[in-house]
C-alpha cells in the first residue's frame, strides 16, 4: 500500500528518533465496514509494552472541527477493541498535521490529545541528525529514505 510522505515521515520520526515499534494503516471495523487508524506504536522492554500510542495524520492544518472527528475516531468502540487486542492500555493519541492556531492546539490538550506540528518533527529530526553528525555516525537504511536524504540536506547546510 503506497502511504503519504506525511505518514511516512512520522514512521520514520517514531522509530528512529523515539524508539518505537511502529504499525501503520491498522484496520477495525466501525459502523459495519472496515475503517483503519494510521499508526499504533509501542515500545517495549523485555517483551513487555512500556509506552504505546495511535495517532492520524493529517497532510493539512485542523481546526476545532475535525480535531473533534478524529477524536471521535479515537474513541470508536471498534478502535478501542482493536488497541486491546494488540496489548495497549490507555495509549496516548496524538495528531501529526501541517499546523493549526494555538487555540485548537490548546483545545485538543484539553481533550487528552497531543498535536505534533510537521515544522517541529523536521527541527526533532534535524536536531537527531546533529548528534549523529558529532558521533560521526552515518545512517543509510532504505526502510528510511526520508530521513536519508534530510541527512544530506543537512549535512550541507551545516557544513556552511
Amino acid at each position: 500500500m503506497s502511504r503519504s510522505v506525511y505518514e511516512s515521515l512520522v514512521k520514520e520520526y517514531l522509530e528512529l528518533v523515539c524508539g518505537y515499534f511502529v504499525m501503520q494503516d491498522v484496520p477495525f471495523w466501525k459502523d459495519g465496514g472496515w475503517s483503519d487508524i494510521d499508526i499504533v506504536s509501542v515500545k517495549h522492554e523485555e517483551g513487555k509494552i512500556t509506552d504505546g500510542l495511535i495517532a492520524e495524520v493529517k497532510g493539512n492544518s485542523l481546526n476545532k472541527k475535525e480535531v473533534d472527528e478524529i477524536i471521535e475516531h479515537f474513541n470508536h468502540s471498534g478502535l478501542q477493541k482493536k488497541v486491546k487486542e494488540l496489548g495497549l492500555v490507555n495509549p496516548q493519541k496524538t495528531i501529526y498535521c501541517w499546523y493549526s492556531g494555538p487555540e485548537v492546539r490548546e483545545y485538543a490538550q484539553q481533550k487528552g490529545i497531543i498535536m505534533v506540528f510537521f515544522d517541529d518533527l523536521i527541527d526533532i529530526i534535524k536536531q537527531k541528525i546533529e548528534e549523529w553528525e558529532k558521533e560521526k555516525r552515518w545512517f543509510h537504511d532504505v526502510r528510511f529514505p526520508i530521513i536519508t536524504i534530510l541527512q544530506f540536506i543537512f549535512r550541507h547546510y551545516m557544513k556552511q
